[in-house]
């Protein structure tokens, strides 16, 4: 069951942070994982798309493997940014600069003191509900993986394990000074002594922080902080005396991998945490027949990236990819795909339409059904310019908002990179595409495809782009009258 909040837009400094998205367990409650949003998201963004995407490799969720497991996900309060100018964003301590992790380690404090407390009384609450510090596990990604690793180490034996994806470790230079370099029994405590006095909470630490097991993760190609980071915080949390796993994942950006890293983290909670996964689904065993069932089906040409297609084929595999997305934009509320790039859209076997092909949208994992979007997703070079916006770190916006425009300019862009025979990595696609339709050298069908993507589906502007709907009935106007026909 959910308990859907709304994230506080208040952007005031003193603001109190909104209540915590929280996902009931579909079984008994007996175990509960406290996990902490990255910088500039919120609890609700965050736990909804780690539970929605967060697939083992058998394609079951964490609430299905954990099916007794409360899900709590808080909001951080806003707070102003030094590293990003001063403007307010939702983080759990300022950071003042995303390349030098000490760089003013002042301004950490205040954030880092009120969010301990918040992340505390929400441990606490899983205590007074009967849950045992064995089965609460926090952690988080990011800004929150930093921020639940220092609330790890003051924590100690109140909680059961930690989980940190893409983070590192506030003041680790400060705490190794404090413990040594010598790994001893008491580097645990002494570690934990001194993350109390930073957060300035005054009790003494248990004798059991030892026997709490760490779980780091962290992608190699992380722009956003470097792999490095967190290697050498899982280093640090060995030399404290804590009981650490860490896995660099290939690859991957500042974010998880699915599903590699959500096996990892199923079996590392399974294992070191000593909690039981379910190796069935959490839907009741006699519901089960009634559900309807899914099947996958075998194309046997593979994706279209592993094809070159004709003028023809091209207007064709158009024509059939805007019907599918006047289907999914039709929706209430509309399902966006997200990642239509060539990789994503199958190639079957010949049709009776005389294109010779039939073309199919394949991967909706990043897909979503929503009117308007913020989460910044997809692959780069193909990606509409509101999105690719967002994927630009040069930029100082921190949020995207954007529609199922989205898909009609990527669609577009994939069909005229066929229809040009290359791939093209700029930015300026619309005028690529129009400057390319001009070009006399080039036979006429194709330049008049390129001419109606150009002019119906890559516009820089998303209200300047037509719907997926009236792309479809203009282009099947076209292709009636033979625009797209070789001579």
């Amino acid at each position: 069951m959910e308990q859907t909040t709304t994230p506080d837009r208040r952007r005031r400094a003193d603001a109190p942070a909104p209540p915590p998205y929280i996902v009931e367990p579909i079984a008994s409650h007996t175990h509960t994982f406290i996990l902490l949003h990255g910088m500039g998201s919120n609890g609700d963004k965050f736990g909804r798309e780690l539970l929605d995407t967060g697939r083992t490799s058998d394609g079951r969720l964490l609430g299905e493997r954990f099916p007794g497991a409360r899900f709590v996900f808080p909001t951080s309060r806003w707070r102003r940014s030094t590293a990003f100018r001063r403007v307010m964003i939702t983080q759990w301590f300022d950071v003042a600069s995303m390349q030098d992790r000490s760089l003013r380690n002042d301004k950490k404090l205040p954030g880092l003191g009120e969010s301990f407390r918040e992340v505390l009384a929400l441990v606490e609450a899983e205590h007074n509900a009967g849950i045992p510090s064995s089965n609460i596990i926090i952690g988080g990604l990011s800004n929150g993986c930093a921020m639940s690793l220092i609330c790890a180490i003051a924590l100690g034996g109140s909680i059961g394990g930690f989980l940190g994806l893409s983070g590192y470790l506030p003041f680790q230079e400060e705490i190794e000074a404090r413990v040594g370099n010598e790994q001893t029994d008491s580097n645990a405590a002494s570690a934990c002594a001194y993350v109390r006095e930073l957060l300035e909470w005054d009790t003494i630490p248990d004798d059991d922080t030892t026997l709490v097991p760490v779980f780091l993760g962290h992608g190699t190609e992380d722009d956003k902080l470097n792999v490095s980071w967190g290697e050498e915080a899982s280093q640090a949390m060995k030399r404290f005396g804590f009981d650490v796993e860490w896995r660099p994942y290939e690859g991957l950006g500042h974010w998880y991998k699915i599903p590699d890293e959500i096996d990892d983290v199923v079996r590392f909670v399974e294992d070191k945490c000593g909690w039981k996964a379910s190796d069935q689904a959490g839907t009741p065993k006699e519901k089960v027949e009634e559900l309807p069932r899914l099947l996958f089906e075998y194309v046997a040409g593979g994706s279209l990236d592993k094809h070159q297609l004709d003028v023809v084929e091209c207007a064709c595999a158009l024509a059939q990819l805007l019907s599918a997305l006047e289907y999914l934009h039709s929706l209430e509320p509309p399902i966006v795909h997200r990642d239509i790039k060539p990789a994503n859209i199958l190639v079957s076997e010949p049709s009776d339409d005389g294109c010779g092909y039939i073309f199919k949208f394949a991967d909706f994992g990043l897909a979503k059904a929503a009117k308007e979007l913020s989460t910044v997703v997809g692959n780069y070079s193909f990606a509409a310019p509101e999105i690719r916006y967002g994927f630009d770190r040069n930029k100082e916006k921190l949020e995207v908002r954007y529609t199922a425009a989205v898909d009609v300019f990527s669609l577009g862009f994939v069909i005229a990179t066929q229809v040009v025979g290359l791939r093209y990595y700029g930015n300026k696609h619309q005028e690529w595409a129009l400057a390319v339709a001009e070009d006399a050298t080039r036979p006429m069908a194709c330049r008049n495809l390129l001419q109606f993507i150009g002019d119906n589906m890559l516009a820089d502007d998303a209200s300047g782009r037509r719907t997926a709907k009236d792309c479809l009935a203009l282009l099947n106007d076209q292709m009636s009258n033979g625009s797209f026909t070789p001579a």
